[in-house]
């Protein structure tokens, strides 16, 4: 309403008018703060190599279960928490405080108080978990939770320890309190699932090629697989001393010489000139496959990567100038392309000169004839 317009009313219009307003305004607070605290959301941030999921990956701990060695290496997982509740007057203080629920996703309903608590002489339901990096007071600010697999496994990274587990966060006035029921608007869960199974290792077949050289192989895992690992050495020989041994680990001395990701690759390319292999030369190579928890297998069979000649335009034309291999390598040393070995920059517009000089000298030996 104009000002012009709420002049001409009475005083008594005027202050019931303005009454509305305010309680329109408080109102309006109220169900924005009731809204910011309705229900706390979290996203997990960071989990070792992993990257950063996407926003709302509340089941990523799942997705991507934890492996072994990350259970041993105890990395950081670290998780943002939106809508946390708390209190601004700073007369009851809020904080995190940690619960296991047990196996399956479905857990324990660990914010019922009765599930904290022993009775009648039984174990609680929920283990209480203290001690943790994400405990702590909650503030007005939107908290940061981090924490380690080794705080909520305290047992250890036990092979019967596999399986899938549910936590529960709850916003507590006191830490291990077993007396309260946790209100829907402060408390949350979240699953981990630990994943300590190597798959089967695959099949490998040889492969030969010049520069280029194409690996293949069939995967024998029926688990979800995330990539690859091509092992090569080449300070082994095909058939003879290695230390690639087929059914093994990957020996520590070797690094993967390539890594594919993927769900369930059977490719892979090797560079024979990276590898250092010359013409005829071959090394032995073997590959091992990952899962999502990122286990890897045992080496494959321990086949032969062979890097061979390729013959091709080049190897056509000298023969037809009636040269040797060598002689025709010595001949066009300037050359982008030379016998056996794929074009470099140039390549293609010095085949296109040679296949001209080629139907050029074919024509001229025709007009001879005539």
């Amino acid at each position: 309403m104009h000002d012009r317009s709420l002049a001409l009313l009475s005083p008594t219009r005027r202050l019931a008018l303005l009454l509305v307003s305010l309680a329109a305004a408080l109102v309006g607070n109220a169900i924005a703060t009731q809204r910011a605290h309705a229900q706390i959301t979290y996203t997990f941030q960071t989990y070792g190599d992993r990257g950063t999921p996407t926003s709302g990956a509340t089941n990523y701990l799942v997705s991507w279960p934890l492996s072994y060695e990350e259970c041993l290496d105890n990395e950081e997982i670290s998780m943002v928490i939106t809508g946390a509740p708390y209190d601004a007057t700073g007369t009851t203080r809020l904080e995190w405080d940690l619960w296991q629920g047990g196996t399956g996703t479905a857990g324990a309903n660990c914010q019922t108080a009765t599930n904290r608590r022993t009775s009648g002489g039984s174990a609680a339901v929920c283990v209480h978990r203290p001690g943790w990096d994400g405990g702590g007071q909650i503030t007005s600010t939107m908290p940061t939770i981090t924490f380690r697999p080794q705080e909520l496994f305290p047992d250890g990274c036990e092979a019967t320890a596999q399986g899938t587990y549910v936590f529960y966060v709850l916003a507590v006035s006191a830490p291990g309190d077993t007396t309260t029921d946790i209100a829907a608007t402060a408390y949350f869960a979240f699953n981990v699932a630990l994943d300590f199974e190597a798959p089967e290792a695959p099949e490998l077949e040889d492969a030969a090629g010049d520069r280029q050289i194409g690996l293949e192989w069939t995967n024998i895992a029926t688990e979800t697989l995330a990539g690859a690992r091509v092992y090569v050495d080449t300070a082994g020989t095909c058939g003879g001393t290695t230390s690639l041994v087929a059914g093994s680990a990957a020996p520590s001395s070797l690094s993967p010489t390539v890594e594919v990701s993927g769900s369930a690759p059977t490719t892979a390319t090797l560079d024979g000139v990276d590898l250092g292999l010359e013409i005829g030369e071959s090394a032995p190579v073997a590959v091992a496959v990952f899962d999502t928890a990122r286990n890897e297998s045992v080496l494959s069979n321990v086949a032969c990567v062979e890097r061979v000649p390729v013959e091709g335009f080049w190897d056509d034309y000298c023969r037809q100038e009636m040269l040797s291999t060598e002689e025709c390598r010595s001949r066009y040393s300037g050359c982008s392309a030379l016998p056996g070995m794929p074009l470099r920059d140039g390549g293609l517009a010095l085949v296109l000169i040679a296949i001209a000089a080629v139907v050029a000298r074919a024509r001229k030996q025709d007009g001879g004839r005539r």
